[in-house]
């Protein structure tokens, strides 16, 4: 059977672009953190979804024809699987930095895409995976937990187990957890702390009262106070991001970090360092 295109994707390059990168958390590094990410595409929308390290960290990120100029399926939903790394090479490749347009090929809506068109200043045409292994690997959990209502119409907030919503919401900047880090890897420590205290969210990097870091950093805390400490994506979460982000967590409970803006969610949840 021929294959036909069964999904696809049009707008502006570099949008397109972030879809992957931002899904992926390329960050300011060469390499993504997530080297596959899982792609479901439906009228007006693609879901996005990437894991590592046994699932301590996980990227449920979202956009809609907002963000980009046309989102087509032929299905109900049309799923496809990415290789990062072969994808940006090939994009890159192609791309004229104005318009592209991606075409997932298939020869049945239901299965995943087995290969994927880029239009812009050429035309590429590359193999997807479409191995069960791989398929068993996406965190599709993870949606249900920001879900209230039917599949894919998620909210920004991350349920526990038991359905709890988080104790504790931050809202600060993405710059502002850099200064964090860098006080983080000035004094070599392997994890990075979130600390509050009633409506103060601080710094506290080491705790021997010789070699640390204290003070208060910007943002806007409600909830319980909460001394975590976080390791797997942390860096390249933050270094994926830029401005107002929404941290949500509870005492040695997992982090999930929001990052909305016109036509697009960006959703990581990164697991606690017990």
């Amino acid at each position: 059977m021929s294959e036909e295109t069964i999904a696809r994707i049009r707008g502006n390059a570099d949008r397109i672009r972030q879809l992957v990168e931002k899904t992926a958390l390329l960050g300011r590094g060469s390499d993504p953190y997530h080297e596959e990410i899982y792609i479901n595409i439906q009228d007006g929308q693609v879901n996005a979804l990437g894991s590592s390290a046994g699932n301590s960290a996980i990227a449920f990120c979202s956009f809609t024809d907002a963000f980009f100029d046309e989102i087509e399926s032929e299905g109900d939903e049309v799923e496809a699987i990415i290789n990062v790394p072969d994808f940006l090479t090939y994009f890159d490749g192609a791309s004229d930095g104005k318009l592209a347009e991606l075409r997932f090929k298939g020869s049945n809506p239901d299965d995943l895409a087995n290969s994927l068109q880029i239009e812009s200043r050429i035309l590429t045409t590359f193999m997807l995976p479409v191995s069960d292994s791989v398929r068993e690997k996406i965190p599709l959990g993870v949606v249900n937990r920001f879900t209230e209502g039917e599949k894919w119409e998620g909210n920004n907030v991350f349920h526990s187990n038991s359905g709890a919503e988080p104790a504790t919401e931050i809202r600060t900047t993405a710059e502002e957890i850099q200064l964090l880090i860098e006080q983080t890897e000035i004094f070599d420590k392997e994890f990075f702390p979130i600390v509050t205290e009633g409506e103060k969210f601080l710094l506290q990097v080491g705790n021997d009262g010789r070699n640390e870091s204290r003070g208060d950093l910007k943002g806007d805390v409600e909830g319980a106070s909460v001394s975590n400490n976080y390791l797997h994506g942390f860096n390249e979460l933050f270094s994926s991001v830029s401005g107002d982000v929404i941290i949500r967590t509870a005492p040695d409970a997992p982090m999930s970090v929001i990052k909305e803006r016109e036509g697009s969610v960006l959703r990581h949840v990164l697991a606690p360092v017990k």
